[in-house]
């Protein structure tokens, strides 16, 4: 009755990770130290083999998932172009989606904010262009923001000025917009408007305003 238990018991737990992930199989560790007096040599050979081909699980899932490239999703390579804008393979896939889904923001503002870090600002300028007029709401406020980057970066202050205030009327409880707008006044020897500007991101989070200014210091 017991062997009969523990294949049922290992039958389910291979399904776990399924549904639950890989957490739920470090219960195996604790459950084979229990169960360890009453196994044979050969149950105990085949115990630990089970619990070695679980734990090798995650691994051997990720090593298929790249031989067969079925990580190199769209969502895989916003992330991945997102973290390292230099990745040839997401930049290729991103660039592709954007050809052919032209109303797909997300994949334009990750191409968009790609370009940026990549110092081609005129082509960033114009996929954020176009991901800030095919975004809505709080989204839509985020490309904004990065729109207005992308001009201040360019040395467009009256677009960037824009932007940021396109920004602010998107997702009125984002502090960047305030504080780019601080940055930019500054920029511009605009004094009173950039304390103003200074004034709003900190209300909205004083402990971001401080960090942000250490860095802009930096």
């Amino acid at each position: 009755v017991m062997r009969l238990a523990l294949i049922a018991a290992g039958g389910l737990l291979l399904f776990l990770p399924f549904y639950f992930g890989f957490g739920p199989l470090i219960l195996l560790f604790p459950l084979a130290v229990l169960i360890w007096p009453y196994q044979s040599t050969r149950e105990r050979v085949i115990a630990l083999l089970f619990i070695g081909l679980l734990g090798a699980a995650p691994w051997m899932l990720r090593m298929g998932d790249r031989l067969t490239e079925a990580g190199t999703g769209v969502t895989q390579a916003l992330h991945a172009l997102s973290l390292d804008p230099s990745d040839a393979h997401a930049f290729r896939v991103v660039k592709r989606t954007v050809s052919e889904e032209p109303r797909d923001w997300h994949a334009q503002a990750a191409l968009g904010m790609a370009y940026k870090r990549r110092g081609d600002v005129s082509r960033a300028v114009k996929m954020l262009t176009l991901a800030a007029e095919a975004s809505e709401g709080a989204a839509a406020g985020s490309v904004q923001n990065n729109l207005g980057n992308a001009f201040f970066a360019a040395g467009r202050a009256g677009d960037a000025q824009k932007a940021y205030q396109a920004a602010q009327q998107a997702n009125l409880s984002a502090v960047q917009p305030h504080f780019n707008l601080h940055r930019l006044y500054r920029r511009m020897a605009r004094k009173q408007q950039a304390a103003e500007a200074l004034g709003a991101a900190t209300q909205l989070d004083a402990e971001a305003v401080a960090r942000w200014n250490q860095d802009d210091d930096l």
